[in-house]
């Protein structure tokens, strides 16, 4: 047998192979690293996938201007609209938010993107209760996983060359081509984009309730290490001429019940005052008729329990950027303990009127 030939071939063969995975993997570009937006890629089913990885490495390959940024986890980044931040602010706005992002993760992300970025003059830090407490194990691994993603150590070759990706190139072309015959636009960063989860949003509600229960909420450990970090970040910006805006991520009164049924109430008016000691903050995380909203398949503000829709997601962003929505309330060391007290009158008001919704979210935590 003439074993050369076939080497040669297997050879050619597998160049060919790597080399239509890798061009196939940077011009589909599903995880967008490399800002490419075409008619047949514009819509990234698969984005939200390799974010921990991604974010940083399509921030360097971006040679734009950037004036500020997002970060925080999937709260803070469901729904937004970079394009429409942008035009508010006058110059580009990109979110670095994670999903599934510890607190220390932000930060860290935060520091990546100002040492690619020095012109950055603000950033949007989002804030969740959940992600102050103590870390767990499986966050530790995160952490260490992100702390190794420096600015030199980018593995931008293996992502374009992974089978994964290739896999998740071929889903975003099909996504694409689907909506290109039904003649729909389905853009993921179009606010409006949520009515297609609408149809199991019951299951999505159950789904989320019990993942925060099981994963944050039944142990739940206040960490006040935690708010040392966050004034050392604030120093940090501040001697780099850096602004930084911090909020409390929203939550609809599933979750809040959540709190209450995990005996957390205390921990959560805690994080609500020690935030106030640092500096006056946005808080998105109370009770009115946005994070009330009946749970029904029509619903308009939220995704599930603790993701808004992009129509809410609009709402915070306008309060934060124009300070014109009826939506958040800011919040200072001389008011926070007036808007506690009045928050949590309106929550025990809103449980006697609707006592069931306590036993289904007890129901959903099991």
């Amino acid at each position: 047998m003439n074993y050369k030939k076939y080497n040669r071939i297997l050879i050619f063969t597998s160049i060919i192979i790597v080399f239509i995975v890798s061009i196939l993997n940077y011009i589909i570009d599903p995880y967008a690293v490399f800002n490419q937006y075409k008619f047949f890629n514009e819509t990234k089913p698969c984005i939200d996938k390799n974010h921990r990885f991604s974010k940083i490495p399509a921030l360097k390959l971006y040679n734009k201007d950037v004036i500020a940024i997002w970060v925080g986890s999937s709260k803070t980044w469901e729904g937004s609209n970079e394009e429409y931040e942008s035009k508010i602010l006058g110059g580009n706005v990109k979110n670095l938010a994670i999903s599934g992002s510890t607190f220390e993760e932000s930060i860290i992300m935060a520091k990546n993107a100002m040492m690619l970025h020095p012109e950055i003059k603000t950033i949007y830090l989002g804030l969740d209760f959940f992600r102050f407490q103590k870390t767990i194990n499986a966050e530790a691994e995160k952490l260490r996983q992100i702390k190794s993603l420096t600015i030199e150590k980018e593995e931008l070759l293996p992502l374009i060359l992974s089978l994964n990706t290739f896999n998740d190139s071929v889903k975003t072309i099909i996504k694409n081509a689907k909506q290109f015959f039904k003649k729909q636009k389905e853009i993921q960063y179009e606010y409006g984009y949520e009515k297609r989860y609408n149809k199991r949003i019951f299951h999505r509600f159950e789904a989320s309730i019990n993942k925060y229960y099981i994963d944050y909420y039944q142990n739940y450990d206040l960490d006040d290490s935690k708010f040392d970090e966050l004034q050392e970040f604030i120093k940090y910006t501040e001697a780099r001429g850096v602004n930084v805006v911090f909020f409390t991520t929203t939550m609809h009164i599933a979750e809040r019940i959540l709190i209450y049924n995990t005996n957390n109430m205390p921990n959560f008016y805690k994080f609500k005052q020690k935030l106030a000691d640092i500096q006056p903050y946005y808080d998105f995380a109370l009770i009115n008729e946005y994070t009330t909203e009946e749970i029904k398949p029509d619903i308009q503000n939220w995704r599930d329990s603790v993701h808004p829709s992009s129509i809410l997601r609009k709402k915070m962003t306008d309060k934060l950027f124009l300070n014109n929505s009826d939506f958040g309330i800011y919040i200072t060391k001389n008011n926070v303990m007036q808007v506690i007290t009045k928050d949590n009158i309106n929550f025990e008001n809103y449980i006697k009127i609707n006592p069931e919704i306590i036993e289904k979210v007890r129901e959903w935590s099991k």
